[in-house]
């Protein structure tokens, strides 16, 4: 079987290279070059790099050459308008390369190399970094890519055009969603932080701590922003609400009606199916008497939950194993005195 190297040879040839390679492996791609030029080369290549993703017959190293020769293409064919969809399909190939024996650590290094190769500048670095995050993330080894909010901020600083707020807003969630293998809070995530100072942060900040009264005040403050990123006010209320009860269940487990009324800023008649909805949700467990115009709390889900609330934990269950240790030892002293 030969082995291909892909060593620096004329891109022209790289490409036929390639074409005969990936033809050989047994993907559905001609060897002949393509009548609409190189970047329709590429494209197909592309298409079908991930051919050797699954053969057995194919060692690492020759997977990772295979895939840094499309990336040496990459890095001298003039830029233009396709470049960029070139560059999102080699990334969606190599972000299922985790899920194919275990080829998560190749995929990250060819990322590394392009995304260090192209010019840093270039706006469409945004997808390869992005990409990395989602690699790294499923092999553990996000550290290695994401090293903190200054060093994205500087990674990101300098891409013409810069990323879109809705690619910003992308990148920062899949973070979240990495990041929580650390066990790290919304609120302490790298990329909450990365927004301080934004009117969003002081919006997340509301719906994680606050209560209605709180979300109110903004809203009257920023009705056009709330607009603006697509949230509907009467749907945050509705939730505002919701969070707003379960923090007071929490700090008074016995509340009256007109309590829940002025505190969730109600009408008289709204409360009891308020309650209803509540009880829906399995958030909180409740009894409601109706002719004292109560309601009485048993159990109620935690709003949040970060060192405070992991400390309590802890107390607990340190206070059970103390209790089951003084059982323990009862129940010793009482078998040892019934022995003859």
């Amino acid at each position: 079987m030969n082995v291909y190297t892909f060593m620096e040879i004329n891109i022209n040839s790289q490409v036929e290279e390639l074409r005969l390679y990936f033809n050989e492996k047994g993907a559905e791609i001609s060897v002949e070059r393509s009548s609409k030029g190189l970047e329709d080369d590429l494209h197909k290549i592309i298409g079908v790099c991930d051919a050797t993703f699954n053969s057995a017959d194919v060692q690492e190293h020759e997977v990772e050459s295979s895939l840094n020769s499309i990336v040496s293409v990459l890095m001298v064919m003039p830029v233009s308008e396709k470049t960029e969809s070139l560059i999102v399909a080699f990334c969606e190939k190599l972000s299922k390369a985790p899920q194919s024996r275990n080829l998560g650590t190749v995929a990250l290094r060819v990322l590394n190399v392009l995304f260090h190769a192209l010019p840093e500048n270039l706006g469409m670095r945004y997808h390869i970094y992005y990409t990395m995050i989602q690699v790294s993330g499923q092999i553990g080894q996000v550290a290695l890519v994401f090293r903190g909010v200054d060093d994205l901020k500087n990674t990101l600083r300098s891409a013409h055009p810069p990323p879109s707020t809705e690619q910003m807003q992308q990148l920062l969630r899949l973070l979240h969603q990495t990041l929580l293998a650390n066990n790290m809070g919304l609120s302490e995530s790298y990329p909450v932080r990365f927004l301080e100072g934004e009117r969003i942060h002081d919006l997340l900040t509301i719906f994680v701590g606050e209560k209605l009264p709180g979300y109110l005040q903004f809203y009257s403050s920023y009705k056009e922003y709330i607009s603006s990123i697509g949230l509907d006010h009467e749907a945050n209320i509705r939730k505002m609400r919701l969070l707003t009860f379960l923090q007071l269940a929490e700090e008074t487990p016995e509340m009256t009606f007109a309590y829940l009324q002025a505190q969730l800023q109600l009408k008289p008649e709204q409360v009891e199916p308020f309650i209803i909805e509540a009880l829906k949700t399995k958030l909180v467990v409740a009894r409601m008497d109706q002719s004292q115009k109560k309601v009485n709390v048993t159990t109620v889900a935690q709003r949040t939950f970060g060192r405070a609330q992991w400390e309590s934990l802890r107390d607990t269950i340190l206070t059970w194993k103390s209790n089951l240790a003084v059982v323990k030892e009862s129940m010793r002293t009482i078998m040892t005195a019934q022995i003859p």
